[in-house]
């Protein structure tokens, strides 16, 4: 087993019992550093800047959403669609239900870090869905389609962790009605794959689905490190 990842794996368990405790503004490195018993310098060597830390944990919360979400929807005859809005209702459920994912996210650079993974990640996704359904589809149409909204989504998530309350439909709604007029689909379409995404997320253990996500025990942390390393490789 490498060292050095054993040792990042360590200081991302110390990072996130901190950031639950303290909040994640009110974290610093060298508290970080101090919990985990080792010196600022040797923390700074893995992980130069906090938000370098966040930025591994997001990948790993983004992944178990994206794994937790698939094998929900795992059934071919499930729109991809709403896949997609099951995805993002579970993105709006943790910035509404963790205090310190939502200091994350007000991060000014972690954001543009989670609008990109978001894209990303939502891409990836759906297109398995939608090769799992046997439907064709425009690769650039529905990239442009994902950031668009995605975009909307953040814009609209982020003001409501500031407590602005002049929205009165839910984000991930909003954002979804964008994504199915972009790729031209109807309101009557459109309103009937918002209620099967909302039916879907009911269905949902929420609490079993917060200790899922958020568990970020340290094999987890390790196995994961151990993937990203292997990529980098490549």
């Amino acid at each position: 087993m490498d060292k050095g990842i054993e040792m990042k794996a360590k200081l991302l368990k110390t990072a996130v019992l901190l950031f639950e405790e303290y909040g994640y503004n009110n974290t610093t490195i060298r508290m970080i550093a101090k919990k985990a018993g080792i010196g600022r310098g040797n923390l700074t060597y893995h992980f130069p800047k906090k938000v370098d830390l966040s930025r591994v944990l997001m990948k790993v919360f983004f992944r178990k959403i994206g794994k937790f979400t698939y094998d929900k929807l795992k059934d071919g005859s499930k729109d991809a669609y709403v896949y997609f809005a099951l995805l993002l209702k579970s993105f709006e459920y943790f910035i509404d239900n963790s205090d310190y994912f939502k200091m994350m996210v007000q991060d000014g650079e972690e954001s543009q870090i989670v609008y990109k993974q978001s894209c990303e990640l939502y891409y990836e996704l759906i297109q398995k869905k939608l090769i799992l359904n046997n439907q064709n589809y425009d690769s650039h149409k529905l990239k442009r389609s994902i950031n668009f909204a995605v975009l909307i989504f953040d814009n609209i998530v982020l003001k409501k962790s500031k407590h602005e309350n002049e929205y009165n439909i839910q984000a991930t709604s909003t954002a979804i009605r964008h994504f199915i007029l972009e790729l031209d689909e109807s309101k009557e379409r459109m309103t009937h794959l918002i209620r099967l995404a909302n039916l879907s997320f009911e269905k949902i253990d929420l609490n079993k689905f917060y200790t899922y996500i958020m568990g970020y025990d340290y094999e987890d942390l390790l196995k994961e490190l151990q993937m990203i390393d292997q990529q980098n490789r490549i």
